[in-house]
């Protein structure tokens, strides 16, 4: 059975918060999202288990949202954080605190904006588990370079996906999917799925 990877969101708008999980889920069914009203109850989750994805209210609870981010951005590296805020995030953005790696998301950005920056962030998640992957030993299994799409796709294979699942996540045919498989197994000298996860294990 595949781990779906875990999303966080902290939010004290209903609302809103349920309209982000609709928003994730949408993407695909590859997520198990979770709501948080409260920092203190979504840190106690991240201690759980690995999270992929944070998106968090940074003024929800007295402020305590962002040095909630700011945490995880420091002890938790793989997982992405997404800062959802009705500030405008230009302002939000030209504050010195916020000078950092984070995504910002609007509260009232438009439905199709919310996805794809959500989407964004998600695929990042494959983006780090892949610079993981080609920066260890494994590396030195494959014979020649990867591209940042082979990169991805190598990720989303590794992880389980399957070849629609893949072409929809990253909004491509699945014949171009296959192209990219093809080009991975060639690369590492693979004759097979289970050949190349063995390469890579």
């Amino acid at each position: 059975m595949k781990i779906k990877q875990r999303v966080l969101i902290v939010e004290l708008n209903e609302i809103l918060a349920h309209g982000l999980k609709y928003a994730i889920t949408s993407v695909g069914n590859d997520y198990e999202v979770l709501l948080y009203k409260c920092v203190t109850e979504a840190k106690k989750e991240l201690l759980k288990k690995n999270v992929a994805l944070i998106i968090v209210d940074p003024l929800i609870n007295s402020g305590a949202g962002f040095e909630f981010a700011h945490s995880v951005k420091i002890n938790f590296v793989d997982t992405h954080i997404i800062l959802f805020s009705d500030v405008n995030v230009e302002k939000l953005s030209s504050c010195s605190t916020y000078r950092t790696s984070f995504s910002y998301l609007y509260k009232f950005s438009s439905f199709s904006e919310t996805i794809s920056i959500v989407h964004s962030s998600l695929l990042s998640c494959y983006y780090s588990k892949t610079q993981y992957i080609m920066g260890n030993e494994v590396a030195s299994n494959c014979e020649k370079e990867l591209t940042w799409r082979e990169e991805t796709v190598l990720a989303m294979l590794l992880d389980g996906m399957r070849n629609k699942d893949i072409a929809k996540c990253l909004n491509i045919s699945e014949k171009t999917v296959a192209t990219y498989k093809r080009r991975i197994l060639d690369k590492f000298s693979a004759d097979s799925i289970i050949s190349l996860v063995r390469k890579c294990s």
